[in-house]
């Protein structure tokens, strides 16, 4: 990206009035991990571009989690950690330009880390369109959201 772009991009997101922007993640396992786990992600951006509401869940790690992440799609550096657990909600504040950017034009990723794959287990791009439901098996949508 230019530099110019960049900073357009800067001006239109600071003069501009939003609605909430609803973004999406699905995370699958990453090459050579070994997973056969998978989860899905709900993020929300607010009208006033200041916090993303988000609720991630997944299943079927091979080991316990050691982190979970936002991450920059440009350089891998952390924009954002995220509980520990597989059932994950809270609300990332003090956004900056450069996040509600890298958001909106789908430059950032979510990356669970686990005891075996220290780099990362399960990835997903995070999207503002929804993966199609038959995409995954219904047991296993049925699973990510079940409140046992």
């Amino acid at each position: 990206m230019t530099t110019r772009f960049i900073m357009l991009a800067m001006i239109l997101v600071a003069v501009s009035a939003h609605a909430d922007e609803t973004y999406y993640a699905e995370l699958s396992p990453r090459p050579g991990s070994g997973s056969t786990g998978l989860g899905s992600a709900i993020l929300t951006l607010n009208g006033a571009l200041t916090e993303v509401t988000y609720d991630v869940k997944y299943v079927g790690l091979t080991s316990n989690e050691r982190a979970a992440h936002i991450h920059y799609a440009s350089d891998g550096n952390i924009a954002h950690v995220l509980p520990l657990g597989p059932n994950k909600t809270g609300v990332w504040q003090g956004l900056g330009n450069v996040d509600v950017i890298s958001l909106q034009l789908g430059l950032l990723f979510i990356l669970v880390h686990t005891d075996n794959n220290p780099g990362g287990e399960l990835r997903g791009d995070i999207v503002d369109t929804p993966v199609p439901a038959e995409a995954h098996s219904w047991g296993a949508i049925k699973a990510l959201y079940a409140t046992d």
